[in-house]
């Protein structure tokens, strides 16, 4: 996305995440543009979740149909902040 190597090869990509690459591109470019995916400072001044972290959330519990609560571990996000993302 942004000239980093990849992390996954196409096929570990598509298993991973359910999609090909190209869709998952096209959904984080259509989301930077989206005002609770940008990221911001909390009140203590640190940043909050960027919008890829809010994305992988979204599209594991979519994808795999796995509880909120599962995807913490994954990318750093509470319970709330991923059910939030998925509705959005």
């Amino acid at each position: 996305m942004d000239g980093d190597p990849l992390v996954y090869a196409e096929k570990d990509f598509t298993r991973r995440f359910r999609l090909p690459r190209i869709v998952f591109d096209r959904v984080y470019r259509d989301l930077l543009s989206e005002p609770y995916f940008q990221q911001r400072l909390n009140a203590t001044g640190e940043p909050q979740a960027s919008n890829l972290q809010k994305l992988t959330a979204a599209l594991r519990v979519l994808a795999f149909g796995v509880a909120y609560d599962s995807v913490d571990e994954y990318v750093r996000l509470s319970e709330s902040a991923v059910s939030e993302t998925v509705d959005r």
